[in-house]
């Protein structure tokens, strides 16, 4: 009996040694498997980490292209506000151009009337100076 109970226990033994070594062989698998996918995923974070540090580039290169547009935007507000003004004093020297013109050519018809009445004045001197030599030359015969 007892060696019953000692066979039936070392048969218990056996089989539960059995199992237990069926069960770590499983569970070693299981485990290189864990690691294996452990070692992928290790190597997807590190591209992620990567990837992460590209966009993070790209945003800091898009934050200052954002910085260089509102700049060049501010600059082209200024030069519009300056071609205006440059515009409107184009403008106004325009006129003042036209109006100085217009003087000018006032002027100028004064300066030909002046003359034309000049001349008219010279000939008539010219024959009152000649009257007067005829009127002398008749006083000085008598």
């Amino acid at each position: 009996m007892a060696q019953d109970a000692v066979a039936a226990f070392e048969a218990k033994y056996n089989r539960l040694k059995t199992r237990y070594r069926e069960l770590t062989e499983a569970h070693r698998e299981e485990v290189d498997g864990l690691h294996d996918e452990i070692a992928g995923l290790q190597e997807r974070l590190v591209e992620l980490e990567a990837a992460a540090a590209q966009l993070e580039v790209a945003r800091s290169q898009a934050q200052h292209g954002e910085v260089t547009l509102a700049e060049t935007l501010a600059k082209s507000s200024r030069a519009s506000t300056e071609l205006a003004a440059l515009r409107t004093e184009n403008q106004a020297l325009m006129q003042d151009l036209v109006h100085t013109k217009l003087g000018l050519a006032q002027c100028s018809e004064r300066e030909v009337v002046g003359r034309r009445e000049l001349y008219k004045a010279k000939e008539t001197n010219m024959k009152l100076a000649s009257k007067m030599t005829r009127l002398e030359v008749q006083m000085y015969k008598k």
